[in-house]
């Protein structure tokens, strides 16, 4: 992965909100904070992040108690990609 560029990030996250919309708007918030002005802003040299959410589940409070809204993985681009 240090050759080469990551094209996307999968990341997870917990928030309270009314609704699934108000819930992935906090999300996008929270991650688009992070990689423009949070501890990742000096890794990233392109531009902010587009967020696609994939899932939105509710889950019962004393889950997310310790859950760590932080951390990502990178995906890097597919060889045919590279090439392209």
């Amino acid at each position: 992965m240090e050759d080469s560029e990551a094209v996307g990030f999968f990341a997870t996250r917990a928030v309270r909100a009314r609704g699934e919309q108000e819930a992935v708007a906090t999300v996008r918030s929270m991650i688009v904070a992070a990689w423009t002005t949070g501890k990742y802003a000096s890794w990233n040299h392109g531009v902010a992040p587009t967020v696609r959410v994939e899932e939105v589940w509710q889950s019962p409070w004393f889950r997310n108690i310790m859950f760590n809204n932080d951390g990502h993985v990178f995906y890097p681009a597919e060889e045919a990609e590279d090439e392209a």
